[in-house]
């Protein structure tokens, strides 16, 4: 297939309405990754400020192979070290809000999607861990609106908790300093700088 018949082809499936839905579905997938991606770095940052060296934070941040590990890790240390009620109340409830989003990101993460012969997704499936039973059980969500505003809903969550993150440790890192009598716990040379990346900006239907 030479190159004029792929641009022809690609022309002809973004007339698709479907085609275009599909896309925007990725999309909304991936902004969940991305914004996840996000929040775990600012914990990493907190882990820096309560550790007051960054690079021992780097070390023992990942020596922890997934988020599960080093966000227990990070609770721990935050009931150590942040001896005002008040903001460790405020970190526990943060803390708690990311884990709560997170377990709609893993699902989709790692769900195996049911497609049409097309190729369009039709639904996610997967499985939970199911509290008050305690034990897993399956779970299908399929791709309606219903399903679809729950996806979009989740990465816009997790979207403004980035911000509420970051207002927060820039405030622990203020109390931290107070705490050290005005003495800087974090060396000149390994300043954190938080980045946040864009969402994926996807087509939307109309």
């Amino acid at each position: 297939m030479d190159v004029s018949e792929r641009i022809a082809r690609t022309l002809e499936r973004a007339k698709d309405p479907h085609a275009l839905d599909t896309v925007t579905l990725y999309g909304d997938i991936g902004n969940l990754i991305v914004q996840y991606a996000n929040n775990e770095s600012v914990f990493l940052r907190m882990l820096g400020s309560l550790i007051g060296d960054a690079a021992t934070a780097d070390v023992v941040f990942f020596a922890h192979k997934n988020t599960q590990g080093r966000l227990d890790l990070l609770a721990t240390l935050a009931v150590e070290k942040i001896t005002e009620p008040a903001l460790l109340k405020e970190f526990q409830d943060l803390h708690r809000h990311f884990k709560n989003l997170g377990k709609t990101r893993n699902f989709y993460a790692h769900a195996r999607y049911e497609m049409t012969a097309k190729g369009g997704p039709v639904a996610a499936i997967g499985v939970i861990f199911d509290n008050q039973s305690n034990q897993f059980r399956d779970k299908k969500v399929k791709f309606d609106r219903a399903g679809r505003h729950e996806l979009a809903q989740c990465g816009t969550k997790f979207k403004e908790l980035n911000s509420r993150l970051i207002e927060f440790a820039q405030r622990l890192d203020d109390w931290l300093l107070a705490q050290t009598e005005g003495q800087p716990r974090l060396p000149a040379s390994r300043q954190y700088q938080i980045m946040i990346r864009p969402s994926p900006r996807t087509p939307r239907r109309r």
